[in-house]
């Protein structure tokens, strides 16, 4: 059996990211889950030691997915464990859960940890995506200067690659990587232009032509507002606030 495919043709809500020992950074486990079933192969399969009710299945997929970015993509390794069948027992919501990702904690309205039949407690990949979906909202949906950190985590949530900002903003690569280096998109007109740039490709399919008020196309950041609404009131993603250091 080509366990690949099988896992390839499960649904989002069958699919599960749980990372050993447990870490509330789901962001890059869940987007190497989705890169290594996109482009993996498939070499083996063997029943899990830490689970009976589970297997781990051995993948291969070339070496990084950000081109500048220094990530290693999992192979054989069976962390994060993909379970070939995810039998939900219950949900649990947590309320106002402190969650990590883009540099920040962010603080999650309603949070569902799905219960596994093995008493394992896990984040669907259904889950993930609305919470990064709603981080991306507040980070794009505003005027102040996009982080390096933000950055990184709008590629990894729309698979956008360093190649692909350089070439949209008409840049070399080596500018993103000064950028890197200093932490922080050096100008606001770059962090705007970016912001509005990741939101359309989030949420701009789901909208479709809809017509605007020309009060909300003063400035960049009038837009970027009404947008932000405008995701949060059509239930595209929900508002999730940032948590004080």
């Amino acid at each position: 059996m080509n366990w690949l495919n099988a896992l390839r043709a499960l649904p989002a809500s069958q699919r599960a990211v749980q990372h050993q020992p447990e870490t509330p950074r789901y962001a890059r486990a869940r987007t190497k889950l989705r890169y290594v079933l996109e482009r993996g192969t498939f070499l083996g399969v063997r029943q899990s030691d830490l689970h009976r009710s589970a297997v781990e299945v051995a993948l291969w997929a070339p070496k990084g997915h950000r081109d500048s970015r220094k990530q290693e993509v999992p192979g054989c390794s069976p962390k994060p464990t993909i379970s070939s069948e995810v039998k939900t027992v219950k949900t649990t919501v947590k309320r106002d859960y402190p969650y990590q990702a883009a540099g920040r904690l962010w603080s999650v309205p309603q949070l569902r940890l799905t219960t596994l039949s093995d008493g394992t407690v896990a984040l669907l990949e259904e889950e993930i995506e609305h919470i990064h979906r709603g981080i991306a909202n507040e980070i794009c949906g505003n005027t102040e200067a996009l982080t390096v950190a933000e950055l990184e985590f709008l590629c990894d949530l729309t698979l956008t690659s360093w190649a692909q900002v350089a070439e949209f903003l008409g840049v070399h690569r080596s500018t993103l990587s000064k950028w890197r280096h200093a932490g922080v998109v050096p100008r606001a007109v770059i962090s705007l232009a970016l912001k509005k740039w990741f939101w359309f490709k989030l949420f701009g399919g789901d909208l479709g032509n809809r017509s605007v008020k020309l009060s909300c196309l003063s400035s960049e950041g009038a837009f970027l507002s009404y947008a932000r609404q405008e995701a949060i009131q059509r239930s595209l993603a929900e508002p999730i606030a940032k948590m004080r250091a």
